[in-house]
């Protein structure tokens, strides 16, 4: 008999929440082991309301847990792959990292996946093709920006 596949998650904030509860209540053959924020009370109220064995507030705690067998990475963009990688290269039970953004492709990449899979469910189909096009501008250039004028 194969068992649950025990999962840590780092980042519990809005969106991480929902991927935190989705493992402890609803991905079958996972279970929500531990759960990693930078704010003490969210760890505790997510460990005692699901029943969450571990919580931590450092993430090289969360690295060293033994009984950990994947990572799933839901703290901010910035971290990804910082955090994915170390999980990787880590001497530790950890077995694999689940990103839950790409790393490299700024808000616009990261947020873009949510409407993508919104034009899904709707139209009940996959994309065949998708088309973007996506600027990027530094604070200062924002500042500079000619303001637009309706007529």
């Amino acid at each position: 008999m194969v068992s649950d596949v025990r999962i840590g998650i780092v980042g519990i904030g809005r969106l991480g929440m929902k991927h935190a509860e989705n493992l402890a209540f609803r991905v079958r053959g996972a279970r929500l082991h531990a759960a990693c924020a930078l704010e003490p009370d969210r760890v505790q109220s997510v460990c005692r309301h699901w029943g969450v064995p571990r919580g931590y507030t450092r993430f090289e705690e969360l690295l060293s847990d033994k009984e950990l067998d994947a990572l799933f990475v839901a703290s901010s963009s910035a971290e990804h792959c910082r955090q994915a990688c170390a999980a990787l290269d880590a001497e530790s039970a950890i077995q694999g990292a689940i990103r839950f953004a790409p790393s490299s492709g700024g808000q616009s990449l990261d947020m873009s996946v949510h409407d993508i899979d919104l034009a899904r469910w709707m139209l009940g189909a996959e994309a065949t093709t998708i088309f973007a096009d996506t600027r990027s501008f530094r604070q200062d250039e924002l500042v500079r920006l000619p303001a637009r004028r309706s007529a």
